[in-house]
């Protein structure tokens, strides 16, 4: 079995007790607010385009909608410095 790392999956370490010693933690309350989501967005992809961006996602620890969601403000973000 392959050594475990657990900093290339921050999500796993930070769940598994993995969080730098002196951060303070947020309260769960707001956590809670600031993450509610209510919309849903469905797109059609061939099999290579979804395992592409499952892989894609994976490689930095997020899950598919975060990782698109990211991507989705890093791409924003650009634009708006071209103007």
């Amino acid at each position: 079995m392959a050594p475990s790392n657990r900093s290339a999956n921050p999500r796993k370490a930070a769940k598994a007790g993995g969080m730098k010693p002196g951060l303070p933690m947020p309260e769960k309350e707001a956590v809670a607010r600031a993450l509610v989501k209510s919309e849903t967005l469905s797109c059609r992809l061939t099999v290579a385009e979804k395992d592409s961006i499952r892989a894609a996602a994976s490689s930095y620890g997020m899950a598919i909608t975060e990782y698109l969601v990211k991507c989705h403000q890093v791409v924003g973000a650009a634009k708006e410095d071209q103007r």
